[in-house]
């Protein structure tokens, strides 16, 4: 399951965008041998990078793009791949490992934020986060693709483990929304009894 992002920007140049693409046309065709669902970027209306880069004519057979919810593509992949999307943390309780493909090395623009994963490199906030699987290589991806295919279980402690650093735990959702409903009415109440 790929999630795109519209490409020939500062922060994901079509070169980058065209390599990335066929390390993924790899992993998918030739080694996992599965096919290849891509949910566009709403911004993105270029799609002939994937069509050049996948073959047109494996379209409906190897690869396809899908206007499904996130959610329903996620649900029924074995991993999400993105460029960087904050739908990669909407997938960790649903249990759907993303791996960020993204080299930002040498993107002034993005390079110098201050963020850098443990050997240095220039990171973006989800990978700093460890709220994704960051490759910035093709051995890096491979490796990620590798461990998710054997071990998908501790990818996902680590991921969750991350996840719950920063946000709620999400089984906990209903009963946090729950209260702040009941408190703002009692708050709702009181107010309107004292006025």
């Amino acid at each position: 399951f790929v999630i795109s992002r519209k490409g020939n920007t500062p922060l994901l140049p079509i070169e980058r965008m065209r390599k990335s693409i066929e390390w993924i046309k790899y992993v998918a065709f030739d080694v996992l041998k599965v096919k290849v669902v891509i949910k566009l970027h709403p911004k993105e209306t270029n799609q002939s990078l994937y069509e050049e880069v996948l073959g047109k004519e494996e379209y409906g057979k190897k690869w396809m793009f899908s206007n499904a919810h996130f959610f329903t593509i996620g649900k029924r992949s074995l991993f999400a791949v993105c460029y960087f999307s904050g739908v990669s943390v909407d997938l960790i309780p649903l249990n759907i490992p993303t791996i960020e493909l993204l080299d930002i090395r040498g993107l002034k623009e993005h390079e110098n934020r201050g963020m850098k994963d443990r050997n240095g490199v220039p990171v973006l906030n989800y990978r700093f986060n460890d709220l994704v699987l960051g490759a910035s290589t093709r051995s890096e991806f491979l490796n990620h693709v590798h461990a998710v295919m054997h071990n998908k279980k501790d990818k996902m402690k680590a991921l969750e483990a991350a996840y719950k650093k920063l946000y709620s735990d999400p089984k906990d959702s209903l009963d946090i929304i729950a209260d702040t409903i009941l408190k703002r009415s009692l708050h709702d109440k009181n107010y309107s009894h004292n006025n």
